[in-house]
């Protein structure tokens, strides 16, 4: 939080001082605030906050209020407070976006009773034990409202409001991620919620699970383990969301494989079943200054491998995960840890000399699908949704030749 010097003579002293420090003492002392607060580790003092009309803050253990005359005194605490301090406090934005402001609400439940959220001047912070903090901006929460906000089939928020292009001095185009969904505003026309095969496009569960299988085989087969595939594959499992702070880590997929161990020649070989838990996303940072034309798909390996109905039992099972596990973990891969890479996917295209963002982002959905939403804006109508997912599906194709 940047201040402005002490509470005093000075900036921000006399009447608007004095209102400030009995606005926040009672603030702190309400018995449902001041265990969320704890004590306090500084004065009360003035702080640079865009556009606020006389701002204090004070700072306590676990949170901060702060005060402006035409906000009065509200609390922020733990994983909120501490995502809106990282996002700059009252400055808290993307080039292109009004900041969020102050807290205009104290932290509070939120709809469904188990997740919290801060209202500010120009947006909320919801947090969620599965998602973490995350932003969702005003320009925004104007499409997620009517769903239902986060009690709706969107979810919580999982990527804090994005501004494409931030470098430059206008957004052109702004989105939110949710558990389930998109939302997207290129500021001519209102917030739209990105859904629809015009909008979409998607790698379906059926076609990852050959994927998975396809590089998983054709690694086995690059190193002599004495190991093979049976054929099929399974889906075992879709997890929720991971925590993060401003992005979420998206679900894990655990995969089920058949395989064997060839015992040589006189023992017949040696059956059993292996899980694989992968979280696809990007290669790249989400929260960069600078978007990528293009960003490259991966899976990573998330956890243990494990081994079960192994038909032999005399064989070693942690020795078998360790040459697994060692299979699958590339640490000289783009990311540490990749498994695989899925390829390059184009999200922008040059469109009569213009860049125009043609995929937002992509989420894991709860059936073990990828779903790619497309930019709902198009310069001269149409859409975005069929070109992009003869795109996706060439590069599925590219991936299972290889």
């Amino acid at each position: 939080m940047a201040t402005a010097g002490p509470l005093g003579g000075g900036i921000g002293g006399g009447t608007a001082g004095d209102l400030a420090r009995k606005a926040i003492a009672q603030k702190a002392a309400e018995p449902e605030i001041a265990p969320l607060l704890g004590s306090p580790t500084g004065d009360v003092q003035p702080i640079n906050a865009p556009g606020a009309f006389e701002p204090f803050a004070q700072r306590f253990q676990f949170g901060t209020v702060y005060f402006s005359l035409a906000t009065g005194a509200h609390e922020t605490n733990g994983e909120i407070n501490a995502h809106y301090d990282s996002l700059g406090g009252p400055g808290a934005g993307q080039i292109g976006l009004i900041n969020l402001g102050l807290p205009v609400t104290d932290e509070k439940k939120a709809l469904d009773k188990v997740g919290r959220v801060s209202d500010f001047e120009h947006g909320s912070i919801y947090w969620h034990p599965r998602t973490g903090p995350i932003l969702n901006h005003d320009v925004i929460k104007a499409a997620y409202g009517p769903t239902g906000f986060e009690a709706g089939p969107l979810g919580y928020p999982t990527l804090d409001t994005h501004s494409w292009k931030r470098i430059d001095a206008q957004a052109r185009l702004v989105w939110g991620l949710f558990e389930n969904g998109c939302i997207a505003s290129n500021f001519k026309a209102p917030a739209v919620v990105v859904s629809g095969v015009d909008n979409t496009a998607v790698i379906d569960a059926d076609t990852l699970k050959t994927m998975v299988r396809h590089a998983i085989d054709k690694k086995i087969h690059e190193h002599d383990i004495n190991v093979g595939l049976h054929p099929g594959i399974e889906i075992v499992h879709v997890s929720d969301w991971q925590h993060g702070f401003g992005a979420s880590g998206r679900r894990i997929i655990t995969f089920r494989l058949f395989g064997f161990k060839d015992m040589g020649a006189i023992l017949p070989d040696a059956n059993f079943t292996f899980d694989v838990p992968l979280q696809f996303g990007w290669a790249d940072d989400p929260n960069a200054l600078v978007d990528d034309v293009a960003r490259t798909l991966i899976a990573r390996l998330i956890g243990n491998i494990t081994i079960a109905n192994i038909s032999v039992t005399s064989i070693p099972i942690l020795e078998l995960v360790n040459v697994l596990t060692d299979l699958l973990v590339d640490p000289s891969a783009p990311n540490v840890g990749t498994t695989f890479q899925v390829g390059q996917v184009p999200v922008e295209q040059v469109i009569n000399g213009d860049a125009v963002r043609v995929i937002m982002e992509m989420i894991v959905e709860t059936g073990g699908s990828l779903r790619f939403f497309c930019n709902p804006s198009t310069p001269f109508g149409g859409t975005f949704g069929s070109e992009v997912q003869l795109q996706i599906n060439s590069k599925v194709s590219d991936f299972l030749s290889s």
